[in-house]
């Protein structure tokens, strides 16, 4: 006997094609937290009801992770992490260009960066403008980054 919600996974991939950059983000947002987005439409039946992963790997999981790894395999990683820096840690566009300059040389380098050191690519100075002064109080002004989401 055929599912009534075996289609609901594959509509919910289809509508991603029409999502604009911005909507992904929120969509990946919430998921991550194993929400439904409306933007996904017609929720599965099922999906409140299930645990996140069962003992079989089913659960919520089987419907949220091709949409999670469609959504990655379109939006660059730079603006996933930005909607979370912005809207769940409550960051500025500033202070994420200063987290991700560190995040990107500390992969690199494996050194860990105190953000002032972080050189700025529009000046060539170090900071997130055109004074270290400016990227350490941008990150010393940082409001609470406590996680609002999940």
């Amino acid at each position: 006997m055929r599912n009534a919600d075996d289609g609901q996974p594959k509509e919910a991939l289809h509508r991603l094609a029409y999502l604009t950059e911005a909507q992904l983000c929120e969509v990946y947002d919430a998921i991550n937290c194993y929400k439904w987005h409306d933007l996904l439409g017609r929720k599965p039946g099922d999906f409140d009801v299930l645990p996140i992963v069962n003992a079989l790997g089913m659960g919520q999981r089987r419907y949220l992770k091709p949409i999670y790894d469609a959504i990655s395999a379109i939006v660059p990683e730079k603006e996933l992490m930005r909607y979370h820096h912005i809207y769940n840690l409550n960051r500025s566009g500033q202070e994420f260009e200063v987290w991700w300059r560190r995040k990107q040389i500390m992969e690199a380098t494996g050194i860990l960066l105190n953000p002032a050191e972080v050189p700025c690519k529009k000046s060539g100075n170090k900071g997130t403008g055109d004074s270290e002064e400016e990227a350490e109080q941008a990150f010393e002004n940082r409001k609470d980054i406590t996680s609002k989401g999940c």
